[in-house]
Order: C-alpha cells, then structure tokens, then sequence
C-alpha cells in the first residue's frame, strides 16, 4: 500500500469513529455501572449530549485538517 491509501484509510477511519461516538459513550456508561461507580455514569449521562457533540466535531473535523494538509504537502 502506498501512503496516500493509508492516509486516506486513517482518515476514513476517523470519520467512522465520529459517527460511532454515542454507542461507545454508552458502552462506557455500562462499564461505569458494572464497577459500580454509580457517580460517574451519572456525570456521563448527565452530560452525554455535549460530549457527543464535541467528540463528534472533533472527530470530523480532525481528518478535514489532515486531508488538507497531507494533499498539500504533496503539491
């Protein structure tokens, strides 16, 4: 595989993970419940929409930057 694929397949697997971030936000708010640590799953529910959100704009716009930094590196 050249670089250009593997960049672009890291990329596209930074966008993959931005739509995924509430299955896995909920996935940690099980585990907090499994250790029974009853305070954090509260604060995780309590705030889950904001942090999907941030996770979610961070997580697209992240391989926005890379995109256009690594193809202008190239030029």
């Amino acid at each position: 595989m050249t670089h250009a694929v593997r960049f672009v397949a890291a990329v596209a697997v930074l966008v993959a993970l931005g739509t995924v971030a509430p299955k896995l936000m909920r996935l940690r708010t099980r585990f907090f419940k499994w250790f029974h640590w009853t305070w954090a799953a509260r604060v995780t529910e309590e705030y889950f929409e904001s942090w999907i959100l941030r996770r979610r704009a961070v997580l697209l716009v992240l391989p926005l930057a890379f995109l256009f930094f690594g193809f202008a590196a190239n030029l």
